[in-house]
């Protein structure tokens, strides 16, 4: 369960890391994010989509962060420190710190909950291809692809 957790916050992160950072083309069948294989993607997908309807809600997405910050927070002191960054993968620690705006080298300073809250909801934002404010499979499934061929502009979405 840890891992598909990590899994999944990677996917999430990589997805806010995506709008700043052009991704190079991936071919079909190759995997969407480092690390996070299609399959993957849909597992934590089922796992976000807590009534099982297919769609992850805006409800849904919040809890889905809490429980993602409560995984990564292991020592519960609010913070995600060097220590706790060192224990992801490598690849999962890169695409966070990059969606952050940090060196993907850097380990300091502490990341707290309102930058994790800011990166999520950017890539809910932009993986929202249709601004319903729910995120379909396809959407999140699509969304590297969308990112490649047109970034989306800021504010758009969530901001109306």
């Amino acid at each position: 369960m840890k891992r598909g957790w990590q899994r999944w916050i990677g996917l999430c992160i990589a997805c806010a890391g995506a709008q700043v950072h052009a991704a190079p083309p991936v071919a079909p069948g190759a995997a969407l994010w480092p690390g996070v294989s299609p399959s993957e993607a849909r597992a934590a997908f089922d796992a976000a989509d807590l009534n099982h309807d297919g769609r992850i809600t805006l409800a849904e997405f919040h809890k889905d962060v809490l429980r993602a910050w409560q995984a990564l927070d292991r020592n519960r002191d609010g913070v995600i420190d060097a220590h706790e960054l060192q224990a992801l993968p490598q690849q999962v620690r890169r695409a966070m710190l990059e969606s952050l705006g940090r060196s993907p080298d850097a380990l300091e300073p502490p990341i707290r909950f309102a930058e994790v809250v800011a990166a999520r909801m950017a890539a809910f934002e932009a993986a929202d291809a249709n601004d319903d404010e729910q995120l379909s499979l396809s959407e999140v499934l699509g969304y590297p692809d969308r990112m490649r061929r047109t970034p989306r502009e800021p504010g758009r979405g969530l901001s109306r």
